[in-house]
């Protein structure tokens, strides 16, 4: 099917990542916030057909790619570790065990890389996130910790390719990871900008209403000057500051479990890939449990890493030999109880696909979906949640 940017965002697929600005800016295709507190293309005339070809190859909310791989459940792992940062201050301002920030500085340290992108809080504001370029150990750490709010990925991509003297790092979600490493593969002028592509566990993307919302329950009559969804601790408390020095902290499982994730948008809910399967390194939280729920009470960062690639496993290797990080070999099967949702969402992602496909009048581009050996009667009601929250987004 012909790519449709109205009808992309009309169906609810749209991921807010900034390519079609990044690809289209000529065209005067813009990225603004609209009321569901998520970026949304503007398109102000009619697209050329190179635009719309090349947004109909590359676009993450159309482009979905499931893991068809029996070595693991997840896919291809090279070899997986639970993990945390050696330097006290990086572990406990990040998110868990402050893996991504550590191998971010010691890239950058040993001259492996000239910068980092990330996402971080713009300048000069306490809520909206951007894409940083961190070319140095301060800026990185000025970016640790969860964003959970959108972020423009990838509105100033080629001009960022196209500077010859760079050598990145690139940090985000595995849809941003996969759309990257999809728009380089047919763009070989730019395979050496990016060395390594480190991806963070992720189960979806909240809007920024749900942040106000949060924010909301203080009750503080003056404006909000800083906010940080997680981190100073594992998990780590919402927490924001106002202007006359009140602050208001609520624990991870009220921010997220009851507010924040309740928000995510319709296309990450039919997700089937929440753990980087096109990364070199993939990075969550190893949550301990307790009869066989996670543990979210406060304790020290630990995280589990997946090494996908041998660069990947390579550079983990170096960092420990390095004594920058910690590691620990973890068996696999332990993920499923880290990792519940993530691992339902694997199993079940069949039942998520076939009506989405339906539902959006096969503007999906499924590759390597299978049947699953799954409960059809759990998956049943998958599907009926599928459908339901669909027509909930687009009422």
């Amino acid at each position: 099917m012909r790519f449709d940017l109205t009808k992309t965002v009309q169906s609810s697929l749209c991921l807010g990542c900034g390519l079609c600005e990044g690809l289209g800016a000529a065209e005067g295709v813009v990225m603004q916030e609209g009321q569901s507190g998520f970026y949304e293309p503007i398109l102000p005339g009619s697209m050329s057909g190179k635009l719309r070809k090349e947004l109909g190859e590359f676009c993450p909310g159309v482009n979905v790619e499931c893991i068809d791989n029996k070595e693991t459940f997840c896919g291809h792992v090279e070899a997986a570790y639970e993990g945390w940062s050696n330097e006290e201050e990086i572990r406990r301002k990040a998110s868990s065990g402050g893996i991504i920030t550590a191998l971010a500085c010691y890239l950058l340290r040993t001259q492996q890389v000239t910068a980092v992108l990330q996402v971080g809080v713009r300048e000069g504001d306490f809520l909206h996130n951007e894409l940083k370029v961190s070319r140095t150990e301060e800026e990185v750490m000025s970016c640790a910790s969860s964003r959970y709010a959108p972020a423009l990925m990838f509105h100033k991509l080629p001009a960022l390719l196209a500077k010859k003297d760079e050598i990145y790092l690139f940090v985000g979600k595995p849809c941003d990871v996969m759309t990257l490493k999809k728009y380089m593969g047919k763009h070989p002028e730019y395979s050496s900008r990016i060395r390594y592509f480190l991806s963070l566990v992720c189960a979806g993307m909240p809007s920024y209403n749900a942040s106000w919302q949060l924010i909301h329950r203080a009750g503080n009559p003056t404006s909000p000057v800083e906010l940080k969804y997680r981190g100073d601790g594992w998990p780590g408390d919402f927490k924001v500051r106002f202007q006359n020095g009140g602050e208001y902290h609520c624990s991870y499982n009220d921010s997220w479990g009851k507010v924040l994730g309740r928000s995510v948008q319709f296309r990450c809910k039919i997700c089937p890939d929440g753990i980087g399967q096109w990364s070199d390194l993939v990075v969550g939280d190893a949550w301990h449990t307790v009869d066989g729920y996670p543990d979210f009470r406060e304790q020290d960062g630990k995280s589990f890493i997946l090494a996908r690639t041998q660069k990947g496993k390579d550079l983990l290797e170096a960092a420990f030999r390095d004594n920058t990080i910690m590691l620990r070999k973890m068996d696999l099967n332990r993920l499923p109880q880290m990792q519940p949702y993530q691992y339902l969402r694997l199993k079940s992602v069949f039942y998520r696909l076939v009506p989405a496909w339906f539902l959006t009048k096969g503007r999906l581009k499924i590759h390597r979906l299978r049947i699953p050996w799954f409960n059809p009667v759990k998956g049943c009601r998958i599907s009926a949640g599928t459908i339901y929250r669909f027509y909930k987004r687009t009422k």
